[in-house]
Parts: C-alpha cells; sequence; structure tokens
C-alpha cells in the first residue's frame, strides 16, 4: 500500500497532491481539536526568555530572500501562544505567493540549491523550531532538510537544528506547554535576523547539545536538550552529504 501511494502521488498533478494535503491536515486538525495561536501583543514589561541571532548569508537572490525575511519577521512579530495552544509557521505566515509580496529567493527544491518564490523562508521556521526546543516546548511537526548542502562556513542554521517548509505539506508546529502565554519576537537588522521569546514571568531556558558523525556519504544528528539533571534526546536526523 505504501509503494503504492508513493507512485500515486509521483503521478498525481501537484494542485491535485496540495489539495489532497491541504484537505488531510484540516481533517486532522479538526479531529484534534486544536487550539491555533492567531493573536498578538506586545512585549513591554515581558521578560526576556531566550534569543537568537543568524547571520543572513549573501547568496544569489540575496534581496528575495531579505525581504522575505524581513516579511515573514513582520508577520511572527508579536505573536502570543495561550497556554495549550499551538503556533503553525503557515498559518501565521500563509501561502508564499507573489500577490501577497513574496519575491523569488533561493531555497531547496527536491534536494538541490534552487530559486522559488517565499525562497529563504526556512531559516525564520527552522528559528521559530529552535525557539520552541529551547523553552521546552512540545514539538508538533518539524521535518529535517534531506541534504546538508552547506558547509560551517556557509552554515546559517545549525545542522540538526534546520527545519524542512513546503506550502501544504511541510511546516513548523509547537505547542506551550507552560501555564502562561509567551510572545514571540521576530525582526531583521541589518544581514542579522533574530528571534526572542518573551513571557509575564521567566520559564526555564534549556540548553542544546547537537552531536554528529559521518557515516559515508551519510551526516547522522543527534540533538539532545537539557535542563540541570534533567536530558533528552529530541531529535535523530540523516542527511545526504552534498559532495560539491
Amino acid at each position: 500500500m505504501t509503494t503504492l501511494r508513493r507512485i500515486v502521488r509521483k503521478l498525481a498533478p501537484m494542485q491535485l497532491r496540495l489539495a489532497v494535503a491541504m484537505a488531510r491536515r484540516a481533517w486532522n486538525d479538526a479531529l484534534g481539536r486544536a487550539d491555533f495561536a492567531n493573536d498578538t501583543a506586545g512585549i513591554k514589561g515581558l521578560a526576556q526568555i531566550v534569543a537568537i541571532a543568524q547571520p543572513i548569508r549573501r547568496t544569489a537572490h540575496f534581496e528575495g530572500k531579505l525581504h522575505n525575511l524581513k516579511l515573514a519577521a513582520r508577520t511572527l512579530n508579536g505573536l502570543r501562544i495561550h497556554p495549550g495552544a499551538t503556533v503553525s509557521f503557515w498559518r501565521v505566515i500563509g501561502r508564499p505567493v507573489e500577490r501577497r509580496g513574496f519575491q523569488i529567493g533561493r531555497a531547496i527544491v527536491n534536494g538541490r540549491l534552487d530559486a522559488d518564490i517565499g525562497g529563504g523562508l526556512c531559516q525564520v521556521a527552522s528559528l521559530l523550531y529552535e525557539l520552541g526546543l529551547r523553552t521546552g516546548m512540545t514539538t508538533v511537526e518539524r521535518h529535517p532538510h534531506s541534504r546538508d548542502l552547506y558547509t560551517e562556513d556557509t552554515r546559517f542554521t545549525p545542522l540538526g537544528l534546520d527545519a524542512a517548509i513546503v506550502w501544504g505539506f511541510k511546516d513548523v508546529r509547537w505547542m506551550n506547554t507552560h501555564e502562561q502565554a509567551v510572545t514571540l519576537a521576530f525582526d531583521v537588522e541589518g544581514e542579522t535576523l533574530r528571534g526572542r521569546l518573551f513571557a509575564t514571568t521567566p520559564i526555564p531556558s534549556y540548553n542544546l547539545h547537537v552531536a554528529r558523525h559521518d557515516d559515508g556519504a551519510l551526516r547522522r544528528v543527534e540533538v539532545t536538550r537539557t535542563l540541570r539533571d534533567h536530558r533528552a534526546v529530541v531529535s535523530h536526523d540523516t542527511y545526504v552529504i552534498d559532495p560539491s
């Protein structure tokens, strides 16, 4: 059945595949009665729990990527996630199409570096994922990239903390497991992307340890989350090493 499903998925037109994927997601969300974050608030008077800054690398289609990052940062900025609520990257950002202001940026398409409308958004999604990990949230959905296409000099997101996103198919979602609301703050300053998380009173901030080893053409990565004496493995990912 799995093989047949893969064959049908490969042969079906993209629009049909997308419609089916969106319908399945809507059905699962309805069955799960998920409470999704959708309101905004200011951060004045709140305590900063964690802050992460990443460089925005100058690559092909840099201006488009920078534009997309700024657009996504403005949309996520101030998002408040109530206790028990789930933040979904795509529910907040919406479909990345030209009529909504998104531009062509560098993107990973079919495991290779390419260009696409909304290119670069995976950096924001990855930062959102890392904020959830570092504040003890429950990961609901996250997909690693299939290939490691970067060197340490060109990498902007730590391997193992990356999140692949594809509209309708792959999302980043985490649930606020604390007893108070938390608020996100995102911004782009120069060529730096920043993500922060705030709360009314302090909540624990976790340390992340990334361990990796190469096995032939594969790169295996394990991420561990620690808080004092508590230690838990949060992901095991395998990437194909880019030969170039």
